[in-house]
This record gives C-alpha cells, sequence and structure tokens, in this order.
C-alpha cells in the first residue's frame, strides 16, 4: 500500500477511535443505555465494540506491540465498567469485560497471524 494511503488510513482509525470512545463514554452515563440490547445480545455487542476499537487502534498505532494492545483495549474496557457504578440503572460486570476480552482476543489472534505470514504493515 502506498505510504499516502496508509497515512490517511491511519488518521482515519485514528478518528474512529476517538469517535467510538466519545460515543462509549458519553454513552455509559446514559441510565438507559443499559438497556439498549437484552441479554444474551448486549454480550455480543461489546464483543463487535471491543473487536472494533482493537482494529482501529491498531491500524491507527502500528509500532505498538499486540500486548500493549491488549492492556489498552482492556483498560478502556475496565474504565467502562468503573463508569457504570456512578449511573443510576447501570451495573458493571465481570461478564461483560470477559466479551469485551473475547473480541480484543479475536483481533489480537488475527493480527499476529497476519503479521507474521503476510507482514501485514498493522
Amino acid at each position: 500500500m502506498a505510504p499516502t494511503r496508509l497515512r490517511a488510513l491511519r488518521i482515519t482509525a485514528i478518528a474512529s477511535l476517538v469517535i467510538m470512545l466519545s460515543a462509549l463514554f458519553i454513552g455509559v452515563h446514559q441510565p438507559s443505555a443499559g438497556k439498549l440490547f437484552v441479554e444474551p445480545w448486549d454480550k455480543l455487542a461489546h464483543i463487535i465494540f471491543y473487536s472494533a476499537l482493537t482494529v482501529f487502534t491498531a491500524i491507527g498505532f502500528p509500532k505498538m506491540r499486540l500486548l500493549l494492545l491488549a492492556i489498552v483495549i482492556l483498560l478502556i474496557g475496565v474504565t467502562d465498567e468503573a463508569h457504570q457504578i456512578f449511573v443510576p440503572g447501570r451495573h458493571p460486570g465481570f461478564d461483560d469485560l470477559a466479551a469485551d476480552g473475547i473480541g480484543c482476543a479475536a483481533v489480537l489472534f488475527l493480527l499476529k497471524h497476519l503479521r507474521k505470514k503476510y507482514n501485514f504493515p498493522f
């Protein structure tokens, strides 16, 4: 991929990451946010959301080691759950954090394979 295209892709990924994190931390303060998805579909939403966060972070910061990437994404998940303690009608849960970790791990597994086998630039 041409350097200018890679740069544009990285900028787009970082912008997407900022938008997603803003939506996450603004949305977590809404008591009704806990009712957007019913069980067990809320776990699928966590997996998809944290998979996307992991992808955008990996593209936006391609030199970041996978272990550090995992730590960053899981810290976002911990922060997300911790914020819910202070919002009426919201309840933090280790099951949500586990779903976040599953989404992150799935992307990390794929990235490790792509980096090793195909010299993937992210």
